[in-house]
């Protein structure tokens, strides 16, 4: 297959499937930084000492700080806070799980035979099909295919 046909299936097949994308992590001393907020402006937000704001983004930089802390920050900063995991890889979730459906389905006798422009619509319902098999499932290690409401 082309990789525009590849691309295309993946598209299609990216339809079915929840996409979540990467995103670039901002410590909070960048973010407030950027808001061009000063330490004793965000202090005063938060009724505590500019001391504890250095503590406070130190302690997130080095990891350490709790997700209490950072919400109360992030709500200081007229900003959200956004828990996240991702893949290592810096992959979306679902081309992790395309890349493992497209290694079994890629080379299905049935793509050879039916018409170019259709190929990567083949390819899409190949993959659907084989997220659906049982022992595929149980080989990649995936759970019960769950059903959106």
């Amino acid at each position: 297959m082309s990789p525009h046909e590849l691309q295309e299936a993946y598209r299609l097949w990216l339809r079915h499937y929840e996409n979540l994308l990467g995103r670039e992590e901002k410590g909070l001393k960048f973010i407030r930084e950027s808001l061009l907020l000063s330490v004793t402006t965000v202090a005063d937000r938060l009724a505590v000492s500019r001391n504890a704001i250095r503590k406070i983004e130190l302690s997130e930089k080095s990891g350490k700080i709790n997700l209490l802390t950072l919400r109360k920050v992030a709500e200081a900063l007229d900003c959200e806070l956004v828990y996240e995991i991702r893949p290592k890889s810096g992959r979306s979730f679902s081309q992790q799980v395309w890349d493992q459906v497209l290694e079994e389905v890629g080379t299905h006798p049935w793509l050879a035979k039916c018409y170019q422009r259709r190929r990567a619509w083949a390819l899409a319902a190949l993959a659907r099909e084989k997220m659906r098999d049982t022992k595929f499932r149980k080989k990649q290690g995936w759970g019960p295919l769950f059903q959106r409401k």
